[in-house]
């Protein structure tokens, strides 16, 4: 997990690691995984791997590349952003592509 708790008095909750090893991806994921995947066919389940719907490959792309994003930034990196070191959308990581994007 990305937290410990301490029950009784003078308990509560912390990192269970240094900021700079926490990604926001984690956290997003710990709260809901859900949240990181965009939806194909406005949500209406009808679009799968199998069947996918024509917009697959583009929405497949850009879950690649918010997730690749999210991974790149880190709690320590948000907290020091007074610093300017949150890189911008543009430099982040480079994300291989979805294999579908090929196919």
């Amino acid at each position: 997990g990305i937290v410990l708790s301490k029950r009784g008095p003078g308990g509560g909750y912390q990192l269970s690691r240094k900021p700079d090893h926490i990604s926001v991806a984690e956290v997003i994921n710990a709260v809901d995984k859900d949240t990181l995947h965009t939806r194909t066919c406005g949500g209406a389940g009808k679009c799968t791997e199998e069947s996918p719907c024509m917009a697959h490959k583009l929405w497949s792309g850009l879950n690649d590349h918010l997730n690749g994003y999210l991974k790149s930034v880190t709690l320590g990196t948000i907290l020091a952003d007074s610093d300017n070191r949150m890189p911008p959308l543009g430099m982040a990581p480079k994300v291989e592509p979805h294999a579908a994007l090929h196919a």
